[in-house]
């Protein structure tokens, strides 16, 4: 009778949380507090909110674990950086969509200029002018548009960082793309080996290849399938380039096997030994006769073998992807408890992971305070944390899948040697000592080799404290 009254106020209780009408007051948006009077109040918050940083871009996700994270990060870019737009918002949503299939189609334009069929040609430069426009536009859009820095994992808005930071990255890539020379070859016909360079912007593809990696984000495609549309799109844009390079080539050395043919004959005949050259079967039909040709044919070989090479690179990382079963994924997840030279047992992994306790801190909480004595081991499951020295420097920034805390674990009545505190609200597990050593005693070897490791750790790490304290004074 009692396990049926619990079953049903478990289903009467599932029930309500499933339809519950929540009463409390949603927090107001922090755009109110800046746009709340003038013409147009609804429109000019829509439109301000747009820039801002948003739930629904993917990859605000990966920086952002919190909705109080998300809050305070709009507030820092209303009060500091108004009219900057954050990498994180539903502009540039849509407006990376946008350019990856821009860049997608850029790679089967550009090449086409170097074919002479008049008709078809007015069309393509038609294009190619839209694509240039585009591309000017996401030039200067970029300069006004914050960057993450992988290496702290932090959103970057001054606009004097975001500048230097595209100066010394995409800027020369984007600014070679989207350079006309066709306005310079008006004047200065003599120089025909200039139309050459419309074939440097193939350098777009690296663009196209950060755009793909992004727009698999936003639409979470399996790694399968990703990688199989990669591997064939590459296939496509290489031998359209290094067939319209070829046959650019021949309209000046004209070799033998191009002459008296028609212009489509002409075209198919470069693909044809291209392919030919690309897919290592051969020469294709007659030799060439000029070095410029030659040189080009070893680099078709030498871009046939590569593209061989990442081709099995990509199986091997597809092969190297395949899912594991739940109880796999934990002891994976927490494998990094010591150094993977510890060897530590799966029946002791399993132990530990029983024995971890959940906890939740609030931003701002100091989670471990240096020069306490410690007896708890930290696992964050969400959230940010930020890591000071004894001296108050900040060192790092932990989040998701990162701990810290293990020396104290080993050795007993050490004191802490670094303050952590929570950026946002964080979700971590507690491994008590008394648990682990539970777990740990009947493995007396292992104990001692881990106490071993975590000496070392510790030594290293009051070494690198102390360097920091006398480099900074």
């Amino acid at each position: 009778m009692k396990k049926s009254m619990t079953s049903k106020h478990f289903n009467r209780l599932k029930k309500e949380i499933m339809y519950h009408d929540c009463k409390l007051t949603a927090e107001e948006p922090p755009v109110i507090g800046f746009i709340n009077s003038g013409y147009c109040v609804y429109l000019r918050r829509f439109f301000r909110n747009s820039f801002l940083i948003s739930e629904a871009n993917p990859r605000s996700a990966t920086v952002f674990h919190s909705k109080a994270s998300i809050r305070t990060e709009t507030e820092r870019h209303l009060q500091y950086f108004y009219n900057v737009i954050h990498p994180f918002s539903n502009v540039m949503y849509f407006w990376e969509i946008f350019l990856t299939f821009v860049n997608c189609i850029a790679m089967f334009i550009y090449p086409l200029l170097s074919y002479k069929y008049e008709e078809a040609l007015r069309y393509v430069v038609y294009a190619k002018f839209a694509l240039d426009v585009i591309f000017t536009v996401d030039i200067l859009r970029t300069f006004n548009c914050g960057y993450l820095n992988n290496n702290t994992n932090r959103v970057h808005l001054e606009r004097t960082e975001v500048a230097i930071h595209y100066l010394k990255g995409w800027f020369c890539v984007d600014l070679v793309c989207t350079f006309n020379i066709d306005l310079f070859l008006l004047h200065y016909k003599q120089f025909r080996v200039l139309k050459f360079f419309n074939f440097v912007r193939i350098l777009r593809l690296s663009r196209l290849l950060k755009y793909l990696v992004i727009y698999r984000q936003f639409h979470s495609f399996s790694l399968y399938k990703y990688n199989f549309c990669k591997i064939v799109l590459l296939t496509c844009i290489l031998l359209l380039w290094l067939t319209s390079f070829l046959y650019a080539m021949n309209m000046e050395l004209r070799e033998k096997w191009m002459k008296d043919l028609g212009y489509m004959d002409e075209v198919v005949t470069c693909l044809y030994r291209v392919a030919y050259l690309v897919f290592l079967v051969g020469f294709g039909e007659g030799h060439s006769e000029h070095n410029y040709t030659l040189v080009f044919e070893m680099i078709c070989w030498i871009l046939g073998i590569s593209m061989r090479l990442f081709i099995i690179a990509e199986i091997v990382q597809i092969v190297n992807k395949k899912p594991f079963t739940k109880k796999m994924r934990y002891c994976l997840h927490y494998q990094n408890l010591f150094d993977e030279r510890s060897n530590l047992p799966t029946a002791v992994v399993l132990k530990l992971v029983d024995s971890l306790k959940p906890v939740i801190v609030l931003p701002n909480d100091v989670v471990v305070l240096a020069g306490t004595v410690g007896d708890n081991m930290y696992f964050i499951h969400n959230g940010t944390v930020a890591v000071y020295t004894t001296g108050g420097i900040e060192v790092c920034h932990l989040t998701d899948g990162s701990n810290f805390g293990e020396v104290c674990l080993v050795m007993k009545e050490e004191k802490r040697i670094a303050t952590v505190v929570a950026v946002d609200c964080s979700e971590l597990y507690i491994l008590s000592r008394t648990a682990f050593e539970k777990v740990i005693n009947p493995y007396p070897d292992l104990y001692n080799r881990m106490c071993k490791i975590a000496n070392d750790r510790f030594m290293k790490t009051m070494a690198r404290d102390a360097s920091m304290r006398s480099i900074i004074g």
